[in-house]
């Protein structure tokens, strides 16, 4: 008897001894005799064995014939399994598909009028706050969905009703994802054009913040206001627009004459309110907003702005340096790059240590003599993090080179200088001044330009170049360097450095540099001290990093030091590490001194 002819009533026992839905969906696929009986079977496994998981599956994956068998083998309408966020009929919502959100509610019995966030009870983010399937279709542009809901809706004829957990209607969520034609299905139905989010945002302000140029038409056209601000920071929809360089949504509410309505951005919490067409100024440099500040140019007179602080407190020019055209539009509107705002490095400082030529040009075009508006150190500092193109455009000019070239400055200066060079690990910036003349030998025994580009905020790479430029001009790895009373080397330097910063990842790495390039983790043992252990060991600097301290352990593990000799580093090594709580590596320490007291014999 072969078992394709076993009675329907044995498979199932046979069935029922599996344990794994993989097994019997394996049975079942073994032919279709099989199939017809186990494939229920399967789906009943499902909802006792794996909390229906059949059930949102076949939602993601859009197939209704997996929701059924999941529905009739016994899974809930109202539940998912606890892995996932939503219950069925909003994670159907979210898919987009109608098909299936129809056969929940008629055949399903979901009651799509409920008003809660419609979280799956589940899981473990499940809350009872407020929300609709409308607003879930909205969000995600669903239109035969949204006008599915629109006619099953909480309250008759109340489209905004519930709000999310933020405040945010359906009319809003519509408007931020650009979904003109649900927008206009909400607002013919009574949806409100000015509801505002906890945060303050409108329809319209969220539009433009998205760049949705049709959204915001539509809008303006029904009524919107675009004179109403967010709040705290007071910005107008055209402060966004603006802001994230949506040309053409800047272009329609100009169009709209907003200009007239607008006079600066009100915020009830600013300490100093900002002119409306700042906003661009204060983009970040990924933001090429140079036509939109073309078009406000051409619409508004601008240097009433260049005259008044940003909410930041900061000139608009000092927002503008991340844009030349923006830059040369306010030094043409009259905007004084000389002025001092607040403490801190004047304008033309900054500007030189951006590295931008260009508007350095600008300036030196205008006749403004650089070094008078700062320290003279600090115009050769900021002149150098600007980088050799800075420096190149300074000395062709040929106004300032008694404040650049080492003939003309003290040994302190030329150090400070090269002390500069070494920390921006920019070596085309180190290179210049060692080719002018800057000279690197008999240093003071206060500078270790090696220590500096060690712990440059560049990149490793950068740092690694630096350092190798440094070494092959003769620099020692192991310089002391004269500390108040005491002295260090670059590699506790380095260690100091970014253990302060909390930075053991780059730590490691720029220690680990150091040490391949003949930086001593111990110093070497003079003949004397090989023949004798019970001499002490030292070590450069033990206690203040343990990614350092690990490195030197390791080293006396290699060298096979005598516990005798370095038993005074682990106890100083474990008392700075419990000073830290860093227990981690105490029990770093704890390890290393075992593998050095008791070494495996070779």
């Amino acid at each position: 008897m072969t078992a394709l002819r076993l009675p329907v009533e044995l498979i199932e026992q046979i069935v029922g001894h599996l344990d794994c839905a993989s097994d019997i969906n394996a049975l079942a696929r073994t032919h279709g005799t099989f199939y017809r009986v186990v494939n229920r079977m399967l789906y009943r496994h499902d909802v006792h064995n794996n909390n229906s998981s059949a059930l949102p599956w076949g939602i993601e994956h859009r197939c209704l014939v997996t929701v059924q068998k999941s529905l009739e083998a016994g899974a809930s309408a109202n539940e998912c399994d606890r892995d996932t966020l939503w219950r069925p009929m909003a994670l159907a919502v979210i898919e987009g598909d109608e098909t299936i959100v129809r056969y929940l509610y008629e055949q399903g019995g979901v009651d799509i009028r409920h008003t809660r966030r419609w979280l799956n009870p589940r899981h473990e983010a499940y809350e009872k706050s407020s929300g609709s399937l409308l607003l879930l279709a909205a969000v995600h542009g669903h239109e035969a969905l949204v006008r599915f809901f629109m006619d099953h809706l909480p309250r008759p004829y109340h489209v905004d009703y519930p709000a999310d957990p933020d405040g945010r209607t359906p009319l809003m969520e519509a408007a931020a994802g650009g979904h003109l034609a649900i927008v206009r299905w909400l607002v013919d139905a009574g949806a409100d054009i000015h509801a505002r989010d906890h945060e303050k945002w409108t329809p319209l302000l969220l539009s433009a913040r998205e760049g949705h140029l049709e959204v915001m038409q539509f809008l303006l056209q029904r009524g919107a206001d675009p004179s109403i601000p967010m709040e705290p920071d007071g910005c107008f929809a055209l402060c966004w627009a603006a802001r994230l360089s949506h040309f053409e949504c800047v272009r329609c509410l100009l169009d709209a004459g907003v200009l007239d309505q607008l006079t600066r951005c009100q915020g009830s919490d600013l300490p100093s309110s900002h002119h409306v067409t700042m906003c661009p100024l204060k983009s970040n440099a990924q933001f090429k907003c140079d036509n939109v500040v073309d078009l406000l140019f051409g619409r508004w007179d601008y240097l009433a702005s260049t005259v008044e602080l940003a909410q930041d407190g900061y000139p608009a020019l000092r927002h503008a340096i991340p844009f030349e055209g923006i830059f040369r539009h306010l030094l043409a509107a009259g905007a004084d790059p000389t002025a001092v705002d607040r403490p801190g490095d004047p304008l033309p400082a900054i500007v030189l240590a951006s590295g931008r030529t260009a508007l350095v040009q600008m300036m030196i075009d205008k006749g403004i003599d650089l070094p008078c508006h700062m320290d003279l150190a600090n115009f050769l500092h900021q002149a150098i993090r600007g980088g050799p193109a800075v420096l190149d455009l300074l000395v062709r000019t040929g106004r300032w080179n008694s404040y650049i070239f080492p003939e003309h400055l003290d040994k302190t200066a030329c150090e400070q200088a090269l002390v500069i060079a070494a920390s921006t690990g920019k070596i085309e910036t180190l290179q210049w001044l060692l080719d002018r003349g800057f000279s690197v030998a008999q240093l003071s025994p206060t500078v270790n330009l090696i220590a500096e580009a060690a712990c440059t905020a560049a990149s490793d790479a950068d740092a690694t170049e630096t350092i190798d430029l440094l070494l092959q001009h003769g620099l020692d790895i192991n310089k002391r360097i004269q500390k108040n009373v005491d002295c260090e080397t670059a590699l506790a330097h380095v260690a100091y450095h970014y253990n302060l910063h909390m930075d053991s990842d780059t730590g490691r790495v720029r220690l680990r540099m150091l040490v391949d390039r003949g930086a001593y983790l111990l110093p070497p043992r003079s003949p004397s001290e090989r023949y004798n252990p019970y001499t002490s060991t030292t070590a450069v600097c033990v206690g203040v990093s343990s990614v350092l301290d690990e490195m030197i352990f390791q080293e006396m593990e290699a060298r096979r030091e005598t516990w005798i000799a370095v038993e005074w580093l682990f106890q100083r090594a474990e008392l700075h590490a419990r000073d830290r709580w860093d227990w981690e590596g105490v029990k770093m320490i704890k390890r290393y001194s075992w593998r050095v007291r008791y070494p495996v014999p070779k």
